[in-house]
């Protein structure tokens, strides 16, 4: 496979995950959860397990999608350093084993609610409060995740602009959106008081940078000056 593909096969898995990632969140588990309401909250569930079932498949689609990307991405930056490409993949690798385990929660709520897991010390209402804990867990892993990949988008910057395999301009997008990324999610483990306090707007720099990233691969696949027509092995240069 040429280093074009790759990139566009690259551009393919940032939408892919993206969506993916904005129909869990915000479709699915979004309309379903009040995490105020625990009895809300599994009345809407119960009311609902296809649909809430499928915000699951799409978070795991999501996690896969991410291993491939990984995958590539290595491959294309690793011809110009493999200490680099290995640290960029290190980082986006560490969130997505988070973002598979996140999964385990978010699955364990319909079998807690629906009695599938025999609970029967507990009353419905603990078993609401219960189900409810995992998906508050299931938040709060996704925020820790969160920080780790908005590392992974400041080195990933960092390895763009000084390689310039991809048009710099691009890679400070990144670095931008991964200090967005660190502004919103970091300062609420300190103090949750926090962030009330930070502007909702920046919670769009990192999807912003990666939108950006993801149209030139699909548009240009890779750089368009390159001879070579395949992989060739890469040579390190620190």
């Amino acid at each position: 496979m040429t280093s074009r593909s790759l990139g566009r096969t690259a551009g393919l898995l940032y939408l892919a995950i993206i969506a993916s990632g904005i129909f869990a969140e915000l479709a699915v588990r979004g309309r379903l959860i009040d995490v105020g309401n625990a009895e809300s909250t599994a009345r809407n569930i119960l009311a609902h397990q296809s649909f809430y079932g499928m915000g699951i498949v799409a978070d795991l689609l999501m996690v896969a999608c991410d291993l491939a990307l990984s995958a590539i991405l290595y491959t294309l930056f690793a011809s110009y350093s493999r200490v680099g490409a290995l640290a960029m993949t290190l980082l986006r690798l560490t969130p997505v084993g988070m973002l598979a385990v996140k999964s385990l929660f978010a699955a364990a709520v319909v079998p807690i609610l629906s009695g599938r897991i025999p609970l029967d010390a507990f009353s419905l209402a603990q078993r609401e409060d219960i189900a409810l804990l995992m998906l508050r867990l299931h938040d709060q892993l996704y925020s820790l995740a969160m920080v780790f990949f908005g590392l992974n988008l400041l080195a990933l910057g960092l390895l763009i602009i000084r390689s310039g395999l991809v048009p710099r301009m691009i890679g400070l997008f990144l670095i931008i959106g991964g200090l967005c990324d660190l502004v919103v999610r970091v300062p609420p483990l300190i103090d949750r008081t926090l962030a009330a306090s930070i502007p909702a707007v920046v919670g769009f720099g990192p999807l912003a940078a990666e939108l950006a990233l993801a149209g030139w691969l699909l548009v240009v696949g890779w750089r368009r000056f390159e001879s070579n027509t395949d992989i060739t092995p890469p040579v390190s240069r620190g």
